[in-house]
């Protein structure tokens, strides 16, 4: 066994794979450093997304509501349109009362 160096003896024919495996080493250990920072990387992306989720949370009953908000009206549409086709039916057979009541009713009146 020969020392091919100051502090490591080595066989001089494995010399050359221990020169490579340090190489490998090297680039293995850049490679850990690299994903260190990207885990940090990840690790804050995760907490302003977790933060952006309890942000929006809250809004969902909102999104909720405007849309049963908006349901209703189209159920206040079809509703209005459909007692305007009955008050014309009944002012066409001569009852104008009702069909008073209803006006006044779409303008917030009592009949």
């Amino acid at each position: 066994m020969f020392a091919m160096g100051k502090y490591i003896p080595v066989e001089p024919e494995k010399w050359a794979e221990m020169v490579k495996a340090m190489g490998v080493v090297k680039e293995l250990n850049a490679d850990i450093d690299r994903l260190r920072d990207r885990h940090g990387e990840l690790c804050a992306e995760n907490a302003r997304l977790k933060a952006e989720v309890e942000r929006l949370t809250p809004l969902l009953g909102d999104i909720v509501a405007f849309d049963e908000y908006h349901k209703l009206l189209q159920q206040v549409e079809r509703l209005t349109k459909a007692g305007d086709a009955m008050a014309n039916n009944l002012s066409h057979i001569g009852w104008q009362i009702g069909v008073d009541d209803w006006n006044d009713a779409k303008k917030g009146g009592q009949p």
